[in-house]
């Protein structure tokens, strides 16, 4: 929460700007709690597939091989949308009064994995299931959907980060992620399969 923000994009500047403008608004009746979310998936009613393990557990179900868009290797902090709302109800009852604007990373170490790492373990849930790499073969993306801007030179991601999570467990010492990738991805996996998709 303390150490110099690096935004890779639009998004996420926007987001460090807010909490700025919080931080500057902060006074004695207003002390704003900014939670910073790893990035979330799991089941909801309006599933979003843009967010990585979601994407790649629907790829995978559906077409029967998850294609990557880079080579994997970097970092991301994972949080599923049950674990979200605890932390939400958790700041809702947390007492802030006098402290100005509160900054919680949201997630546990346990979900900082690499794509690669995710996409084995998507890999593992759906029998038959391939792995493939965009850079390998280009035309596994004819439709233009798989290529990321973002996504440079050698199939690198810039947007590879590993989160600390200690200070939520401090500030908010009853919160807890119950919910690990691979239980997230079996879970998807099987309701996937109920649903039909």
């Amino acid at each position: 929460e303390t150490s110099t923000a690096n935004p890779q994009t639009h998004y996420s500047m926007n987001k460090l700007q807010i909490e700025n403008d919080l931080r500057e608004i902060s006074y004695n009746n207003f002390d704003p709690i900014a939670l910073r979310f790893a990035t979330v998936f799991g089941l909801s009613p309006r599933i979003r597939f843009d967010v990585v393990i979601n994407m790649l557990v629907g790829m995978g179900y559906v077409h029967g091989k998850i294609i990557l868009n880079s080579d994997g290797q970097s970092w991301r902090p994972h949080l599923h949308i049950l674990d979200l709302c605890k932390a939400v109800a958790g700041a809702i009852e947390l007492d802030n009064h006098g402290n100005g604007l509160q900054i919680l990373n949201v997630g546990s170490d346990e979900n900082n994995m690499k794509i690669i790492d995710i996409a084995k373990i998507v890999q593992c849930a759906i029998p038959g299931c391939e792995l493939r790499f965009l850079s390998e073969d280009p035309s596994l993306d004819k439709a233009g959907l798989i290529k990321d801007r973002k996504v440079k030179d050698a199939a690198k991601d810039t947007r590879t980060y590993k989160v600390s999570f200690e200070k939520i467990k401090r500030v908010m010492p009853a919160f807890y992620c119950e919910w690990s990738v691979e239980r997230g991805v079996r879970h998807m996996v099987d309701a996937f399969h109920d649903v039909k998709l």
